[in-house]
């Protein structure tokens, strides 16, 4: 028997332990979108301005907001053997 394209999606994804779908979106004027071409049309405008290269020749230098002494600084962390291990220890293996 021949299993087309989309059965075979249906098949893998009613295995699946979570069922998870997109949508609905709203669009900028705030209306529900949930026709899957207009939610693609979303989904690749937000891909794209998150992707898109952006000038950094205008960066502006933030402002110094830390007000303590220097002597506050962090400036060392000692972290101990037996804490690396508890924290490993204490790790789920199937994760």
């Amino acid at each position: 028997m021949e299993i087309h394209c989309s059965q075979k999606k249906c098949c893998v994804r009613s295995k699946t332990k979570t069922k998870v779908q997109a949508g609905p979106l709203w669009d900028n004027h705030g209306q529900e979108v949930s026709r899957p071409g207009a939610m693609a049309d979303i989904f690749n405008k937000q891909f794209l301005s998150a992707f898109t290269a952006e000038d950094t020749t205008s960066i502006p230098q933030p402002a110094d907001i830390f007000e303590w002494l220097d002597s506050d600084h962090l400036l060392n962390v000692e972290i101990s053997v037996d804490v690396v291990k508890t924290s490993l220890a204490s790790l789920r293996e199937d994760e």
